[in-house]
C-alpha cells in the first residue's frame, strides 16, 4: 500500500514537473524579451495605487507566470539596491495572491482531479 502510494506520487510529480519547468522558462523568456514591460502601461494604474516602483511592478506581474521567478527578481532587485527593504516586503506580500492562484491551477488541480474526479470538480465549481 505504501509502495503504491509512493509510485502514484512519483507519477503525479512526473506529470506536473514539465508544466512547472515550461512555466518558469516562459516567464524567464517573457522577462528577457520585455513582454512584461509592454504590459506595464496597462497595469500602471493598479501598481501606482499600490505605490510600486517599476521594479516591484514587473516582479508582481511576473508572479502570474512564475511565482518562483518573481521572488527571485525581488531578491535580485533588493540586492542591487533598486528597491528598499520595505518595498521588498510589500511586494512579496502582494505576490501571495497571484501565487496562490498559480499554485491552485498547477499543483492543487493536478491532485484534486485524479482524487475526486472531473464530476466532483465540475460540481464544486458550478454548484451555485
Amino acid at each position: 500500500m505504501v509502495i503504491a502510494s509512493v509510485v502514484r506520487a512519483v507519477e503525479l510529480w512526473i506529470s506536473v514537473f514539465p508544466f512547472t519547468v515550461i512555466g518558469i522558462l516562459l516567464a524567464s523568456i517573457a522577462v528577457e524579451f520585455g513582454i512584461f514591460d509592454r504590459l506595464f502601461p496597462v497595469m500602471k494604474p493598479i501598481l501606482h495605487g499600490a505605490h510600486f516602483t517599476p521594479y516591484s511592478g514587473i516582479a508582481f506581474m511576473t508572479t502570474f507566470g512564475s511565482p518562483i521567478k518573481a521572488v527571485a527578481m525581488l531578491l535580485e532587485f533588493h540586492g542591487e539596491g533598486k528597491i528598499d527593504e520595505k518595498e521588498t516586503l510589500l511586494a512579496t506580500v502582494a505576490t501571495w495572491f497571484p501565487q496562490t492562484i498559480y499554485e491552485s491551477f498547477v499543483y492543487i488541480s493536478t491532485a484534486v482531479v485524479p482524487i475526486l474526479g472531473v464530476w466532483a470538480l465540475h460540481t464544486s465549481l458550478y454548484s451555485y
